[in-house]
């Protein structure tokens, strides 16, 4: 059999995710990693070629509201509340061979980032089901991506202007009246920046403890404080028009808006007051 026949194969397996006997997280994806383990570096990768068809298949599908992912702890019980059968095989892919188990090549993981990138814009529009999924794709793979950058890296350098131009996308969406800018340009743009910085909370309710998972660069702490102060702002300004208007704030808005007040406002105001 190809590697390309067998790639198609596993995508099958992965996107019926449970079956009599067996699931794709607890019987298929164990397998995977062994049989990536062994996997010569002559041979074609199949998990390249898998993560094709698997991202090929997610664009053509409408994904989930991002509400029901939990990316601040990535979880087999999160990845499996995932509706989009083609979303949930690719996070659960990403999650276990780059998460969990830390396989993918150097090279692999590069090429991946900017395949996701090609995808984004279609000319100068933004292809919106791209933008949608790459949130849950970029929880699963900033942290061990930008394990592998050195300060010389040339694909650093992209990964570290693709976040830095998304938190600004994110920022420009709140600098708009809330009856001007698209609700969901909102949704998703905060969404994306939000997920490039992910979170470990330990710690009970009287001693919470919020840490950002990676390192943040003088600049990201620049605009995420910007993007913090721009929310305030819109969120106060859509809240004094309510009484005179029909705006409404969605319930998702103001959800990433508690995220970035409770989580990532102390985080941030410790990193400044720390320098």
């Amino acid at each position: 059999m190809s590697s390309l026949s067998r790639a198609w194969v596993a995508g099958e397996i992965l996107c019926t995710w449970t079956w009599t006997g067996g699931s794709a997280l607890k019987t298929f994806l164990p397998s995977l990693v062994q049989y990536m383990e062994k996997e010569s570096h002559l041979e074609v990768n199949i998990v390249s070629l898998l993560l094709d068809t698997l991202l090929g298949g997610t664009l053509m599908h409408e994904s989930d509201p991002w509400v029901l992912f939990n990316a601040w702890h990535l979880s087999d019980n999160e990845i499996g509340k995932i509706q989009d059968r083609f979303l949930r095989a690719l996070v659960a892919l990403l999650f276990t061979t780059n998460t969990k188990n830390c396989l993918w090549r150097e090279p692999d993981t590069f090429v991946f980032f900017e395949q996701l990138l090609s995808n984004l814009f279609m000319g100068s529009t933004v292809n919106r089901k791209c933008l949608k999924v790459l949130p849950f794709v970029m929880s699963t793979i900033i942290k061990p991506l930008l394990q592998k950058l050195n300060e010389d890296s040339p694909y650093g350098d992209l990964v570290r202007k693709s976040i830095l131009s998304w938190l600004e996308a994110a920022i420009s969406c709140l600098s708009s009246s809330p009856r001007e800018v698209p609700v969901q340009d909102i949704e998703d743009w905060m969404q994306v920046a939000l997920s490039c910085f992910p979170l470990s909370i330990t710690g009970g309710a009287q001693r919470l403890v919020v840490t950002v998972e990676r390192e943040i660069s003088d600049a990201e702490i620049s605009l995420m404080l910007t993007l913090f102060q721009k929310y305030q702002f819109f969120y106060n300004g859509a809240a004094s028009s309510l009484s005179t208007s029909e705006t409404v704030i969605p319930r998702t808005v103001e959800l990433l808006g508690g995220e970035i007040d409770d989580c990532y406002g102390w985080v941030l105001l410790d990193k400044t007051s720390g320098k």
